[in-house]
């Protein structure tokens, strides 16, 4: 079994009291595991949106990730918004505004994109305007770009509800 999501909810204990409980979101692994193979989650399975979008223990952890991944990865058709790779295994659910700041699991607020992509978008190296065509930062100089691979026509499928987001991680562009 590998862990994919928790959540928490409230259940009767024996004695009939209320008292909160955390359930455990697990999938089945078939057959065995050869070593350097990777686990990850079934893009088919899915979640419920959690009434939290953090739990405090002795580690502040993100609930709800499964979820809002789902919720990106449909939302692309399981593929890149930029180079169109169809391998949900390696993209990333990014957050336009980060995670700490808004709309923790508003699928709006994301885009779904490939390693490298994904890193230049989360150090404010890239962004995009409303039309999706991609921003580079000044700190890319054309070397860089063409050692990276970047795509200065790259554009990518904005929805009107990206948009506000986008105009926010546009302001942070480096």
């Amino acid at each position: 079994m590998i862990f994919v999501d928790s959540e928490y909810f409230t259940t009767a204990d024996r004695e009939g009291n209320q008292r909160r409980g955390i359930r455990f979101h697990l999938e089945k692994i078939s057959g065995a595991i050869s070593s350097g193979e990777h686990l990850h989650a079934n893009p088919n399975t899915s979640y419920s949106r959690p009434s939290k979008t953090e739990s405090r223990g002795l580690i502040t952890s993100r609930v709800g990730q499964g979820y809002y991944r789902q919720e990106v990865l449909k939302k692309f058709g399981y593929k890149c918004a930029i180079t169109g790779i169809g391998m949900p295994e390696i993209l990333i659910a990014s957050h336009i505004v980060p995670w700490r700041e808004d709309e923790r699991l508003d699928p709006e607020n994301a885009i779904l994109l490939s390693p490298s992509y994904d890193a230049l978008f989360d150090k404010n190296l890239i962004s995009f305007e409303g039309s999706g065509q991609l921003c580079l930062s000044k700190l890319l100089d054309s070397n860089l770009i063409q050692k990276l691979g970047l795509e200065r026509e790259a554009k990518i499928k904005v929805t009107e509800n990206m948009k506000k987001y986008l105009q926010r991680h546009r302001a942070r562009l480096n």
